[in-house]
């Protein structure tokens, strides 16, 4: 159930309400769970197509990089509205 946690009085989640979040939610995640798994798909394809090159290679002729990310505190505190984010 999706909304047990609300109190009997106040619940406005009927069953039929229950089943269209469930549907919905369902076919939004799918989409995209699907697309996530072809992107790693692509990526881990791309690896192994690479992999030949890489084993030939000599391991002091590989230059690499790599980022750190860092949380930063700031003392201005921003509100951010929640419908940006639904897509």
């Amino acid at each position: 159930m999706i909304c047990p946690t609300i109190k009997a009085e106040n619940n406005c989640c009927s069953q039929i309400d229950e089943i269209k979040i469930i549907k919905n939610w369902t076919e939004f995640s799918s989409i995209k769970l699907e697309n996530f798994v072809n992107q790693m798909i692509y990526k881990y394809e791309r690896i192994f197509k690479l992999s030949d090159y890489v084993k030939t290679m000599k391991s002091d002729s590989i230059d690499f990089h790599y980022s750190k990310y860092v949380w930063k505190k700031v003392k201005n505190q921003t509100c951010v509205n929640k419908k940006f984010f639904i897509k």
